[in-house]
């Protein structure tokens, strides 16, 4: 009997598995060629559905950006009409309405309704508006002043700094000159004129109530390291009934200093140099002529004291001097140095 040449041989049992499994095999390989991975099934189910997912988000979004350029669209054309503006989705058979005003609440005033700061006034943490303390330096001291009231702004009439002198400051005597300053003392018609020094400490001011002008110092000299200062002052006047000593601002020394005007003439300015003391200084005297002075007939004292510190001037412009004043340091002694001037009027 002759045997079969077909690779399958075997009972027929054994034929009909093996074609049963060849069969299977095809499948397989059908599918295969259907899907060029190999990933599982059920994840590629889930990448199907992530991609039906992403195109219908995308479509959506289309839509809801198409809805919102379409109302926009709407806005900008109905912005004048005070009428309603209708709009409807297509086929949902729903309407919405938008009810446009004629223009758009606080243009270009964003964020205050009215387009204004509250109270039209900058806003500041202060209730009334304004900054506290109105028309003074604001300062640690509750009454805007410092303690002793005098600085940082001098009264009228009072330059505490050097090259000032008040407008109002007399070159001209009229009448009696001694009745003038008298006057002026009384009624507080003076100027502080060019304080110049150490501008802290106690003020003081000496000024005789008779009315007088300055002819000149008593001084005396201490010592600050190797150098010569002035410790002391003591004015020297001329009233209508002579001349008078004014008062020591200092220790009176034992033998002091004279610089005092010949006769004829009065003091009309000082040099003078700073520091933290008064290190030295000269004094300049002007000719009286009845009632003002002559600047161009003038000449300076020796000079008394060293000559550390700042040089400075005080006066030397032709006006009268009825006092002088500045400031003392916690010895009692003179500081800083200035001229007392009288006032035309107030």
């Amino acid at each position: 009997m002759a045997r079969d040449n077909d690779f399958r041989t075997g009972p027929p049992s054994r034929r009909a598995s093996g074609s049963r499994s060849e069969l299977a095999a095809g499948r397989r390989r059908n599918r295969d060629d259907e899907f060029d991975d190999d990933v599982p099934r059920s994840r590629r189910r889930q990448k199907g559905q992530s991609n039906t997912g992403l195109l219908i988000g995308l479509s959506v979004g289309g839509g809801v950006l198409l809805v919102a350029i379409i109302i926009l669209v709407i806005v900008l054309a109905n912005q004048s009409d005070p009428n309603p503006v209708v709009f409807q989705f297509e086929g949902g058979g729903k309407k919405i309405q938008i009810n446009m005003p004629k223009d758009f609440p606080n243009p270009g005033n964003f964020p205050f309704p009215d387009g204004k700061f509250p109270n039209g006034k900058f806003p500041n943490p202060f209730p009334d508006g304004k900054f506290p303390n109105p028309g003074k330096f604001p300062n640690p001291f509750p009454d805007g002043k410092f303690p002793d009231g005098k600085f940082p702004f001098p009264k009228p009439g009072d330059f505490p700094f050097p090259g000032g002198i008040d407008q109002r400051a007399a070159k001209i005597l009229p009448g009696d000159p001694f009745a003038f300053i008298q006057a002026a003392v009384r009624e507080k018609r003076l100027a502080d004129v060019n304080i110049t020094g150490f501008n802290l400490g106690q003020m003081y001011r000496d000024t005789p109530q008779e009315g007088a002008m300055l002819i000149g110092f008593q001084a005396g000299l201490g010592q600050f390291f190797d150098s010569s200062t002035i410790n002391a002052l003591r004015p020297i006047y001329l009233t209508r009934a002579g001349e008078k000593m004014g008062t020591w601002i200092g220790p009176p020394p034992a033998n002091p200093t004279t610089l005092k005007a010949k006769a004829g003439y009065v003091l009309g300015g000082v040099n003078v140099r700073t520091g933290l003391l008064i290190d030295g200084m000269s004094v300049k005297f002007m000719k009286r002529d009845r009632d003002r002075l002559l600047v161009q007939d003038s000449y300076d004292s020796e000079w008394l004291g060293g000559n550390g510190g700042g040089l400075g001037t005080i006066g030397g412009q032709g006006h009268f001097f009825a006092g002088i004043c500045g400031h003392l340091n916690d010895q009692r002694s003179p500081v800083s140095l200035g001229l007392v001037t009288v006032l035309d009027s107030k």
